[in-house]
């Protein structure tokens, strides 16, 4: 909630961005152009429109803080240091903070009380914006001096003080060297070979997710998926959800596909990226540069997709129900999916149009489990997916698909986030420690030597059989 602004939109080089305008009656209505710059650096930079959305709302919002700050605080450098690190304390503590400005400051703006990981990543946007404000202050006096912008003195004062914002000076520790190393390219080479960095976040308390086992609440029952399908509101809804489940694909992925990423003959389906997608302009018919420019894409290994049965053959199953019964083939595009009026669903209110009937959908399939129905949303049904393909695929060699395997299928980017699908190893490693508390628990406690021999022995009997295995190879052979 703003107190002291409010948005307008404005279109630069075919993208949206927020405009930050005065709500104060004296200046009502009077842009803070050093938002507008910083946005358009980011538009120039090729920055996807989710995250120009993203920054915008972010930034204006701890503007809008910050101003009300300025009141309760002297002008100092320390002080302005210290109401900036007490943001994080007035997003996730608000009235509870042991900050008495931040205290002060709820009683007008509402602290929203958000996890430490969503005030990670509201930082994450404000950043960049600090770190650009020297060339944003030489912008916006460029602007003024030629006439292209009024100065406003409460605007150029408020740019003073938070160019006061310094980061901190941390030592760099030897995880994070090493980490360094293993991603050292000649241009960063030199990166590694100091001993301290600076960083506008340490006072935020960092959280590793990447190990974290995946909740229950994350992905949606396996066994339940077809009972989904069928409750969905209507075969469109069914489609997409099936698509997703048979696929992994993210929810912006599956309701952006277009009919020529499928097809029927070989019963296949692509992910493609809209940016480098062949014959844009035709493929994209029907929407405008800026409908085109909210086209999402976080990217994939490959864009043929491996249909998860029986999800594959159902969503061909509803896809044809779809298109007999709801599908406007004068729609105007190429999309699959649109709303009851055409309209594109990528370009739909996400909440009222696909989340709100999802959750209908899931509260219908898990009667008996409603404190987790509450919880889902369509990517529950990608985790679904996942996890089964990590655990439970059975194949010539086993059960269960390798992290590199399924960073192909899967679209992630860092190996790490697939650790938390790995339901079999946890249980192993469970198992093994229970089993190693109940032979001390029974008295039988060993040395750390008659630990050591019996790990060898166990290890020499595992040799064993592979050679017999091997000598049993080279006899038939």
């Amino acid at each position: 909630m703003l107190v002291n602004f409010f948005y307008t939109k404005s279109i630069y080089l075919g993208k949206q961005h927020h405009i930050l305008r005065s709500a104060d009656q004296d200046n009502f209505g009077k842009e803070f152009t050093p938002l507008t710059i910083h946005l358009r650096d980011l538009i120039d930079s090729g920055s996807p429109q989710l995250s120009i959305n993203k920054s915008g709302h972010c930034i204006s919002n701890f503007v809008d803080y910050f101003h009300i700050a300025s009141k309760y605080i002297d002008p100092t450098k320390s002080a302005i240091n210290t109401a900036y690190r007490e943001y994080h304390s007035y997003l996730t503590a608000g009235k509870e903070s042991s900050s008495e400005t931040v205290r002060k400051i709820c009683e007008t703006k509402p602290s929203p009380q958000v996890e430490i990981s969503t005030s990670s990543n509201y930082h994450a946007q404000i950043t960049p914006f600090l770190k650009n404000l020297k060339n944003i202050q030489a912008t916006y006096e460029e602007l003024i001096d030629n006439g292209l912008s009024v100065e406003q003195p409460e605007t150029s004062l408020l740019i003073s003080n938070l160019m006061k914002i310094e980061p901190t000076s941390i030592k760099i520790s030897n995880y994070e060297k090493s980490s360094m190393a293993r991603h050292i390219t000649p241009m960063t080479a030199g990166t590694c070979e100091g001993k301290r960095r600076t960083s506008y976040t340490s006072h935020i308390p960092f959280k590793e997710t990447f190990g974290k086992p995946i909740e229950e609440d994350k992905f949606f029952p396996l066994d339940r998926i077809t009972d989904l399908l069928g409750n969905a509101s209507s075969y469109r809804n069914a489609c997409l959800y099936a698509l997703i489940a048979a696929t992994n694909a993210r929810e912006s992925e599956a309701d952006q596909i277009l009919w020529q990423d499928i097809n029927f003959s070989t019963r296949e389906v692509f992910l493609r990226n809209p940016n480098t997608r062949s014959n844009r302009n035709e493929a994209y018919r029907g929407i405008s540069e800026i409908e085109r420019n909210r086209l999402e894409w976080k990217g994939r290994g490959t864009e043929l997709t491996v249909l998860l049965e029986p999800y594959g053959s159902l969503f061909f199953k509803y896809l044809e129900d779809y298109l007999r019964h709801e599908y406007n083939p004068s729609c105007g595009h190429n999309f699959v999916f649109h709303d009851k009026y055409g309209k594109p669903l990528f370009l739909c209110d996400y909440s009222t149009v696909i989340l709100h009937q999802f959750k209908q959908a899931a509260t219908k399939t898990l009667l008996d489990q409603p404190h987790i129905a509450g919880k889902l949303g369509l990517h529950s049904l990608r985790h679904s997916n996942i996890y089964f393909f990590k655990n439970y695929l059975e194949h010539s060699k086993g059960q269960g698909l390798s992290d590199s395997e399924l960073l192909l299928l899967t679209g992630h980017s860092d190996i790490r986030s697939l650790q938390k699908y790995a339901k079999v190893d946890r249980e192993m490693l469970l198992e093994k420690i229970s089993f190693a508390n109940h032979m001390r628990k029974h008295g039988s406690i060993k040395s750390s030597i008659e630990f050591q021999i019996k790990y060898l022995e166990e290890r020499l009997e595992i040799f064993k059989k592979e050679l017999e295995k091997q000598n049993k190879k080279d006899t038939y052979e």
